[in-house]
């Protein structure tokens, strides 16, 4: 996951984030790394629209 979320090897983004998407995805929800997906979507998220929005 740091390594798309770095680009590493030339990966492009719109490739690394399906991969990433996908990922997120199939892992159990045991797995998942709370933090790392918090940072993601403060990152991706207007949280003004999205609670705020109809």
């Amino acid at each position: 996951m740091d390594m798309l979320e770095r680009r590493e090897g030339g990966i492009r983004p719109e490739v690394a984030e399906a991969i990433w998407d996908l990922c997120y995805q199939v892992t159990p929800t045991a797995f998942h790394d709370e933090q790392r997906h918090k940072r993601r979507w403060d990152k991706t998220v207007d949280w003004e629209k999205f609670f705020w929005e109809e």
